[in-house]
């Protein structure tokens, strides 16, 4: 293996209402909750927390799917509901940015994943709508 190097520019939020928009690609998607308050007439989204991190080679098909299950909303607190965003990645790196990602956030809904990191030195930058996130993440083999 060797070092991987990685930039990662997030798309989003989509909402319940909109989610059909979400990209029929591969890459990695997160879940977050959120509310949307009102301030001088001018509605504003607010991201509370980033509650899964997931890889799909169709972000479009697996949001969907969470969206129907339903199981995401145990989650969500007082008034809060649930939004999506979304980052092009090719599949060959995905297993390795994904645990990154995980382990560096440790969102609450991927807690069954084993925190090893077998991988050489990874290195990520996050752009875009990636609220709650690092702006850059390296981690390198759990020894």
């Amino acid at each position: 293996m060797s070092e991987l190097k990685c930039k990662l520019v997030f798309d989003g939020y989509w909402k319940e209402k909109n989610i059909i928009n979400v990209p029929e690609q591969t890459g990695i998607y997160c879940v977050y909750t959120y509310t949307i308050n009102e301030i001088n007439k001018k509605q504003k989204l607010t991201i509370h927390k980033l509650i899964f991190i997931g890889f799909s080679e169709n972000a479009r098909t697996s949001v969907l799917q969470h969206e129907t299950s339903g199981e995401f909303k145990k989650y969500q607190g007082d008034r809060q509901k649930i939004c999506y965003s979304f980052a092009p990645l090719d599949k060959i790196h995905s297993e390795q940015v994904k645990l990154a990602l995980i382990i560096s956030l440790n969102p609450i809904a991927n807690s069954d994943v084993v925190k090893k990191f077998d991988y050489d030195k990874t290195q990520i930058s996050t752009e875009g709508q990636n609220n709650l996130m690092k702006s850059e993440i390296i981690l390198s083999k759990n020894v």
